[in-house]
């Protein structure tokens, strides 16, 4: 299967999944009655609501915090990285075996100036080398911020490293609705 039907194949599975993550893992509830929007309980969820929408005969793994470190071809191109999520076949580093790395980010993390620029400066390393990974995907997630989601659309826009065939921005607004692909 051509890796264009694969990633959408697996795009598919994602915003579904998206839709499936409960309110208690989209903001986690805290001791003084708020909440707040945390990294690792969402990828959590979101990699166990993925598991269930891409099934048992997905031929890619979907692999959680795979960390790269050590990896002989990847370190030196991109250093010592851990993605929050890679869809790619363990142990092969052919044309067809990395389809998806994925960056997810809080809305309060995600400034333009601030974290959200490593993670851009990942993905475009790990899809420019040789038998790299097919598509990227930077996973905003947190309610409002309406204004800060814009900046980050805009500096997506105009930024050299953001590439809309290569990098998808998806921006998940809220629990219980689907993320959303975002133009860019």
């Amino acid at each position: 299967m051509p890796l264009q039907q694969d990633f959408e194949l697996f795009l598919n599975a994602l915003l579904p999944a998206t839709q499936a993550i409960e309110p208690k893992y989209f903001r986690l509830p805290i001791v003084d009655g708020g909440f707040q929007e945390r990294e690792r309980v969402y990828c959590y969820e979101l990699y166990h609501q993925l598991r269930i929408s891409l099934g048992n005969d997905y031929h890619y793994t979907l692999g959680g915090e795979v960390d790269k470190k050590a990896h002989p071809i990847i370190y030196n191109h991109c250093g010592g990285i851990v993605p929050d999520f890679l869809v790619h076949t363990p142990g092969h580093m052919g044309p067809e075996d990395n389809l998806v790395i994925m960056e997810v980010k809080p809305i309060r993390l995600a400034h333009p100036d601030g974290h959200i620029l490593d993670d851009i400066e990942k993905i475009h390393c790990m899809t420019r080398i040789e038998n790299g990974y097919y598509r990227g995907i930077i996973l905003v997630f947190g309610e409002g911020h309406d204004q800060l989601k814009q900046e980050i659309q805009r500096y997506f826009h105009s930024h050299d490293l953001c590439n809309p065939e290569i990098l998808k921005l998806i921006f998940h607004h809220q629990a219980g609705h689907p993320a959303e692909i975002v133009e860019y």
